[in-house]
């Protein structure tokens, strides 16, 4: 089987809810045989992996926290993830965003782990924050939007160094630009703090801009 071309969620009405339009890549997607093996990877003891897209924490104490990241990481091209976190599971904080291999995986403490430090860049999911070296950089999404909803979308651009979500019809725009990370290996990446819930990660493939009608393969 060759490379696997397939539209993603964008069209026409699409909800414009963060002020920006999403960007040409962002309407279809490329995936290769090698990104298929691709899947979470639950080192730290507090995620229980249930299969290649699926963890469950298994913790018993919601003030610490633990991370889980993707088994790929990118240092070139846009690509698409499609992200379940369902609100009511989200605890005193839940992140996701992208990370380096130096980002640490947990924290004796309850905390928005993705951006914790320099080596993460991500979004508590709970207080609606930027967060990059424990620091909050702004409120996201904006727009009105107070949380992302239990389903959404993460795109990781990495020659642009921007990191920017939507859901379905909704585009939330940028919530990182100018990250420094040229040069660098990162990895998608989320963290819970409540004790059971259940974070599916899916990698949708490659952003890529297709001329013309879309062919399965390529």
């Amino acid at each position: 089987m060759g490379n696997v071309v397939s539209p993603n969620t964008w069209h026409s009405s699409v909800d414009t809810a963060g002020g920006e339009d999403p960007a040409p890549w962002m309407s279809t997607t490329v995936r290769s045989n090698r990104t298929f093996a691709d899947h979470l990877v639950a080192k730290a003891t507090g995620f229980r992996r249930i299969n290649e897209n699926t963890v469950v924490n298994q913790s018993k104490d919601p003030e610490t926290t633990y991370g889980v990241k993707w088994s790929r990481g990118f240092c070139k091209g846009r690509h698409i993830f499609e992200i379940g976190f369902p609100t009511w599971m989200r605890g005193k904080h839940a992140s996701v965003g992208i990370a380096n291999e130096s980002a640490p995986i947990y924290l004796h403490k309850s905390a928005a782990l993705v951006g914790e430090t320099k080596d993460s860049w991500g979004i508590d999911l709970v207080t609606s924050r930027t967060v990059h070296n424990g620091k909050e950089i702004s409120k996201f999404p904006r727009g009105g939007q107070r949380k992302l909803p239990d389903r959404f979308y993460m795109y990781v651009d990495i020659p642009e160094r921007k990191l920017l979500f939507g859901a379905d019809g909704i585009f939330y725009g940028c919530a990182f630009s100018d990250m420094d990370i040229e040069g660098q290996t990162v990895y998608p990446m989320i963290s819970a703090t409540s004790p059971g819930a259940a974070v599916t990660m899916v990698y949708r493939g490659k952003g890529i801009i297709v001329t013309g009608p879309i062919r399965k393969t390529r």
